[in-house]
């Protein structure tokens, strides 16, 4: 018998930690193999609460790298085995090819081979939704 295996599937680098990372630390503490993937590496976002016409935000590169490290470090305090990024825009995903993006998320899904899924509906999870990400 395989491991039991868990993959969370979500739009921002914070979703994890904000939304769903009870459930990966649980799981992932009974030994199911936790995997995350996320669609954005937030470059669209606030810095330190500074909109990025702010001269202190950093620009949208150098958040983008911010966020990630943020990203994997949240991943690894939950117990995330693998971090895998689609490399969508923030805020582009209402106007992502979503034939692309349902292929991307397929092929990971494909790779892993989850027993469970975890992802959020159209409406978001906290007043974010989705599509317009």
């Amino acid at each position: 018998m395989h491991a039991r295996r868990l993959m969370a599937v979500l739009a921002h680098p914070d979703d994890e930690s904000l939304g769903v990372g009870g459930t990966l630390a649980k799981y992932a503490s009974e030994g199911v193999q936790v995997f995350l993937l996320t669609a954005t590496r937030g470059d669209g976002g606030r810095y330190r609460g500074l909109d990025s016409r702010d001269p202190r935000h950093p620009g949208p590169e150098a958040l983008a790298k911010i966020r990630e490290a943020e990203l994997r470090e949240a991943a690894a305090r939950l117990g995330v085995r693998e971090v895998s990024l689609l490399d969508y825009h923030d805020r582009q995903l209402a106007h992502a090819n979503a034939e692309q993006a349902v292929g991307d998320i397929v092929g990971h899904l494909r790779r892993v081979r989850p027993d469970v899924v975890v992802t959020f509906g159209p409406e978001g999870a906290y007043g974010h939704p989705a599509m317009s990400a």
